[in-house]
């Protein structure tokens, strides 16, 4: 697990780029700012170690944070604290500032427990993996060590500097302010940094130098370009916003909720009128506005302080004239940690113009309402501002949002997916003040997520009778199904004409009025016919038909075109192709009916010639291969038979001869006729088997309920003295009933007597149970025997296939190979999985009964 360093520093660039240095060391750390953020991040467990940078209150935070784990014992380190504050806080440790990365990451490794000081393995590991550049410079500015950062940094390998002065690997330091922080920090022994623009490279760096032990100087750098670049942008914008606010009238103001002073820019003040030595300010924006607003404002502020922002128009009233203005205000505030709110700015806009013209604008509104409301079509009308002032009822089912609901709110607000193309058809009409026909639309709207939807929408200019712009209007089509309707049609076509000239089959498509038949290429290619001899009269086709075919398929298409509820049309027939010869064809084909008067149908010829060729083959083959078989079997039943006698007849002299000649024969003869019985009985057992392999693989065994139960008693009945034998303990769950059949309990009796076979010098435990697997149940055999490895696992099911010799295993090598023939039988798969000296467990999966 990494260890956890919590990191307490409220200068924030510091704490960045040390919590960087941490992290790409290994440590998992956890940055605040102060003591709030620290008991917050620490609040579910507490940290491996804590790392504290003296500044203002850091030390009275430290002492409120251990408070908090008093009963924890996590080692502290301070970074540059006065000396009567170390006896204070008591640390564990402490730095004095500037800390080298390396310096830091030891001091804390030294003070976990199992974490000893870092070796020159582990310090090298360290350096290479921190993203800062870091290099080492001998007293003679000579490299003595650089990291993959550098290399990176700089652009060259660490083989082009090693061993040479910085000076003689880049020339262009020389008279540069590098050179010269180089020489002072080599010659003062002092730790310096800074920022530069290095013009030759046209780059930004930070570096950082160190005193090195015992010499030279140790130095850290990073090439900042895009954070200058950045910073830059965000000058320039500053930059910007100033100018656009002096230059629209927008004023900003600032509000201490501490001492209560407001302070205000030029054009609020003007605004406002409010003279440049005018104090008070806070009192005086409340005074000048309307009475009947007041009320409403100061709401508006107690929700900012109490949720962080508001927004508000309200009346103002000047001083000097009395006049009247419309305000927005807009304010946000900042907020510290417990201290609580730092201060609340805003801005002033004038925006009396705008509700001068919106309040016309609604007087059109409410005969454009009228016409509207009830209308099959979308209608908005969107004020200068790109706000919603008016939706019809159609519009507002579209959007899925009340009419009422779009009012005030601006499109991102109401349909974000559709605001951009919407913002910039606006933005089109109002600069030219020419109306956009029929535009595009494509999106979603709330109405329905996900959706993809579609509109065709006219925009125009809104005037005011003197000509005066006041906003855009719009009339909303939905084309959504029509689209799709076109798209679908278009798409149908494109498949066909690709099908028809892709396809293999002879497609056709008769025009019942004219009745006339046009035929793709395919009726060429499959029948020999040239182009120019198809003809699109109904009778070229009937006359190919084979005679004795022709009346049936006539009556049966006439029989089709005349039912009113037929729409579709099949038939299997011979047709005449041009070299003279028969083709067998599948004709297939859609009738379209009008009124129920069929006007067209369209319909393919598969050629099944070469099918029902292949099918006359194929019963030939089978047919052969099913007389093959009933010899083979009637071979393998005689054959057994035949060599039980003369095995059963060795089999008795050799016992003869054993008993009788005993003496005469010695001890070697003994020997050679006890392997006559042993060969003999391993030959009629090879023989019994191979009649069983041979019988289950041919005899046909319906699948009927059986109860797997019943099945394992009898097994288990016949296994009766082996089991004895062996002290094999064996166990059962539930077992299902199945559909299989008579060979059920050899099956069973064949996996439990191999579990017996192949027992280790362990006690013998065998288990068999079931389990549902979909539409199937999976028996399984388990035992503790002596397994094998599971590359043999198919290996095993083959026939004659052994693992171990005779000598230690005797058998004929078929049982599995039974097993597996009669599970086959029976519809269903039988596999192993074993673990060599665990044990193996086969599994045979049938279905249900």
């Amino acid at each position: 697990m990494p260890v956890t360093v919590l990191y307490i520093d409220g200068n924030e660039s510091n704490r960045r780029h040390r919590a960087r240095t941490l992290r790409d060391t290994g440590f998992l750390v956890l940055e605040a700012a102060d003591t709030s953020q620290a008991l917050t991040l620490t609040q579910a467990a507490p940290p491996d170690i804590a790392l504290v940078a003296a500044g203002p209150n850091s030390f009275e935070a430290l002492r409120q944070w251990k408070s908090h784990f008093a009963g924890a014992r996590i080692p502290v380190v301070l970074i540059s604290p006065p000396a009567e504050e170390i006896a204070d806080v008591a640390p564990d440790g402490s730095l004095r500032e500037p800390v080298d990365p390396l310096v830091l990451v030891a001091a804390l490794r030294a003070l976990l427990p199992n974490q000893p000081g870092a070796t020159s393995h582990e310090a090298v590991a360290v350096l290479e993996s921190i993203s800062e550049g870091y290099v080492l410079l001998d007293d003679h500015f000579k490299f003595r060590y650089v990291n993959a950062a550098a290399e990176r940094t700089v652009g060259f390998t660490r083989d082009i500097m090693l061993g040479r002065a910085v000076w003689e690997a880049f020339p262009e330091i020389r008279d540069s302010r590098i050179e010269r922080e180089f020489l002072h920090a080599m010659a003062e022994r002092v730790a310096t940094g800074f920022e530069h623009f290095f013009e030759p490279w046209k780059r930004w760096f930070r570096i950082r130098i160190y005193p090195g032990v015992p010499s030279g100087i140790v130095i850290y750098f990073q090439d900042i370009s895009s954070q200058k670049e950045l910073e830059a942008s965000a000058a320039s914008a500053r930059a910007r916003l100033h100018i656009t606010q002096k230059a629209s009238g927008i004023g900003t103001w600032e509000w201490d909720p501490q001492t209560g002073e407001m302070f205000g820019s030029a054009e609020w003040r003007e605004l406002l009128e409010l003279g440049p030595n005018d104090t008070g300010l806070y009192s005086a924006w409340i005074n000048r506005i309307h009475p009947e607003d007041r009320e409403r404002v100061l709401a508006a502020h107690r929700h900012c302080i109490e949720h962080g922002s508001s927004e508000v128009e309200y009346r103002s009233i000047r001083p000097s004239s009395g006049q009247i203005i419309w305000i927005l205000r807009r304010s946000s505030m900042l907020v510290g940690d417990a201290a609580g709110p730092l201060r609340m700015i805003g801005v002033g806009i004038d925006v009396t113009a705008r509700k001068h013209a919106i309040d016309e604008s609604e007087r059109t509104l409410l005969l454009l309402e009228t016409l509207t409301n009830n209308a099959p079509a979308g209608f908005l009308f969107l004020d200068s501002e790109m706000r919603y002032r008016f939706v019809n009822t159609k519009l507002a089912e579209m959007n899925g949002l009340p009419a009422e609901s779009h009012i005030g709110l601006v499109p991102e607000q109401v349909v974000p997916a559709l605001a951009a193309q919407a913002r910039a058809v606006f933005e089109e009409v109002m600069r030219t003040g020419q109306p956009v026909f029929d535009h595009e639309f494509t999106g979603e709207t709330p109405q329905a997520p996900g959706q993809i939807r579609s509109w065709s929408e006219s925009w125009y200019p809104v005037r005011t009778r003197d000509g005066r712009l006041l906003g855009v209007g719009a009339v909303i089509i939905e084309t959504t199904e029509q689209k799709r309707t076109l798209e679908a049609l278009h798409e149908r076509e494109e498949r066909y004409r690709l099908v028809a000239g892709a396809t293999n089959d002879a497609i056709w498509d008769w025009d019942l009025l004219k009745n006339e038949i046009l035929w793709n290429e395919a009726v060429s290619t499959l029948f020999k016919y040239p182009q120019t001899a198809v003809d699109p009269a109904v009778a070229w086709w009937e006359e190919r038909l084979h005679p004795n075919d022709r009346s049936r398929v006539t009556e049966s298409l006439e029989k089709a075109l005349n039912d009113p509820s037929c729409r579709v049309w099949t038939e299997e027939y011979r047709f005449r192709c041009a070299d003279g010869s028969f083709a067998h064809v599948l004709d297939r084909g859609s009738i379209l009916r009008r009124a129920g008067r069929p006007i067209r149908a369209v319909g393919s010829m598969l050629d099944l010639t070469p099918i029902r060729e292949a099918q006359d083959e194929l019963r030939q083959a089978n047919a052969a291969l099913h007389r093959s078989n009933q010899e083979l079997q009637r071979f393998a039943f005689n054959v057994s038979h035949d060599l039980q006698a003369p095995l059963r007849t060795i089999s008795v002299f050799s016992q003869l001869l054993t008993r009788e000649y005993a003496q005469a024969l010695g001890e070697s003869g003994q020997e050679l006729t006890a392997l006559i019985a042993q060969s003999v009985e391993r030959m009629s057992r090879l023989v019994s088997d191979l009649l069983e392999f041979s019988s289950a693989a041919h005899e046909v065994d319906s699948p009927e309920p059986v109860d797997c139960n019943q099945a394992l008693d009898w097994a288990l009945s016949n296994l009766r003295k082996d089991i004895e034998d062996s002290g094999a303990r064996i166990t059962r769950g539930p077992l299902p009933t199945v559909l299989a059949g008579r060979r059920l309990p050899s099956l069973l009796q064949n996996l439990v007597q191999n579990a017996i076979k192949y027992r280790s010098e362990c006690p013998l435990e065998i288990h068999i149970t079931s389990a549902r697997q979909g539409n199937r149940w999976v028996i399984s055999v388990r035992d503790n025997g002596i397994g094998f490895e599971m590359e043999h696992a198919q290996r095993i099911f083959g026939v004659f296939q052994r693992l171990h010799s005779h000598d230690r295993y005797p058998g004929s090598g078929m049982g599995l190979a039974i097993c597996q023939t009669i599970v086959q039988q029976y519809g269903g798969c039988i596999w192993a999985t074993a673990t060599p000296g665990q044990g193996a467990t086969f599994h045979f999966s049938l279905p249900p009964a």
